[in-house]
């Protein structure tokens, strides 16, 4: 019997006042505790414990049941990622993870790191609208599970809150325009 590949969406929202480059909260997907959003810890280079996701997450071919959502901009597989200073890819040792923001973030002192799995309708029709709108060679796609995560007016290590939010990169922003619509990377998995 032949099984189905399962395509699985990891949306990220890099959030940031109205104004800056990163884009303005009505383009990102809905997040907060209104949302049922769960947070990371309010520590510098911190992490979620490990977060066992409904289906398994197929990343380069192998599949993880869980992940981890780290301060430093860094979804993360098998284990947290304290590490604040970005590295070329590939990666010398075996870590695999996403890094939509590889930054030194600091959310103890300002800003919000949001984070929930979902299977929520409305979020699954506007994720499968975007897949199809992005990606034209795939037209019959449906999304049946997203995982969302939001760095939500972040500052950095050293900052206050007063300083500026960190700002998505350059290379965020190519990510932006290669992958999604503005504030929506969107990271395609099979």
């Amino acid at each position: 019997m032949v099984r189905p590949v399962i395509l699985v969406l990891l949306f990220f929202n890099i959030s940031a006042p109205a104004g800056t480059t990163v884009g303005t909260r009505d383009v990102l997907y809905p997040f907060g505790p209104a949302h049922m959003d769960l947070e990371t810890p309010k520590m510098d280079d911190g992490s979620t414990p490990e977060i066992p996701l409904l289906v398994p997450f197929v990343f380069f071919s192998t599949p993880y049941r869980t992940i981890y959502v780290n301060n430093n901009g860094v979804i993360s597989f098998n284990e947290h990622v304290s590490q604040f200073t970005p590295e070329a890819f590939p990666l010398s040792d075996s870590r695999s993870f996403i890094a939509p923001l590889w930054a030194d973030v600091h959310n103890g002192i300002r800003g919000d790191i949001y984070y929930r799995e979902t299977t929520l309708p409305q979020i699954l029709e506007r994720a499968t609208h975007d897949v199809r709108r992005h990606f034209k060679n795939i037209p019959n796609f449906s999304a049946t599970w997203a995982f969302i995560a939001t760095w939500h007016e972040v500052t950095f290590y050293g900052g206050s809150q007063t300083t500026p939010m960190v700002q998505c990169p350059s290379s965020c922003s190519t990510m932006r325009k290669s992958l999604g619509a503005l504030g929506r990377p969107v990271a395609e998995i099979l």
